[in-house]
């Protein structure tokens, strides 16, 4: 692991990360993050299947655990399909209680919405505001559970994903 002098950007695998920022690590790569829930709200378990959860492939140099749940934000995400969507999710933007100083240095993962044409714009958005793609929480039913119940699957850091040559 490598900083910046401006302590802004991580160099983890040889890899540019500029959404770590040295308040947010300790020693052992472990980070606090913000939740952008665009679902149902995270139940207590869910948080606590987030703590400890590898965001790379085990054994990789550049694994990072997430130690805790700084926040979640819950943002409603259900769309009015008879008006445009994009006019839609900028008022939800709009409404997010983050400064820009929070935009530009916290280390996001989001819970997405179901709906994929408001995904797709929930991810372009959050490109133009934080500069990166953020990491996506993927939560997935647990299996035979009755009533239904769901669980932290994994977290994806979509910002590394590349096409090996």
């Amino acid at each position: 692991m490598t900083l910046d002098k401006d302590y802004k950007t991580v160099l983890l695998y040889g890899q540019l990360s500029k959404r770590v920022t040295p308040d947010k690590i300790n020693k052992n790569m472990e980070i606090k993050m913000i939740v952008l829930n665009f679902s149902h709200p995270l139940t207590p378990e869910q948080k606590n299947e987030l703590t400890g959860l590898v965001e790379y492939p085990e054994g990789s140099p550049a694994s990072t655990t997430v130690q805790e749940v700084e926040r979640e934000i819950i943002i409603p995400s259900q769309m009015d399909n008879g008006q445009p969507f994009i006019p839609q999710l900028y008022r939800r933007f709009s409404e997010i209680p983050l400064t820009d100083h929070e935009w530009k240095n916290a280390d996001f993962a989001i819970v997405p919405p179901a709906y994929a044409p408001a995904c797709f714009i929930v991810a372009a958005m959050l490109y133009d505001k934080i500069g990166d793609f953020p990491k996506v929480i993927r939560i997935r039913p647990v299996a035979g559970a009755i009533p239904p119940r769901f669980e932290v699957a994994e977290v994806m850091r979509v910002g590394d994903i590349c096409f090996p040559d």
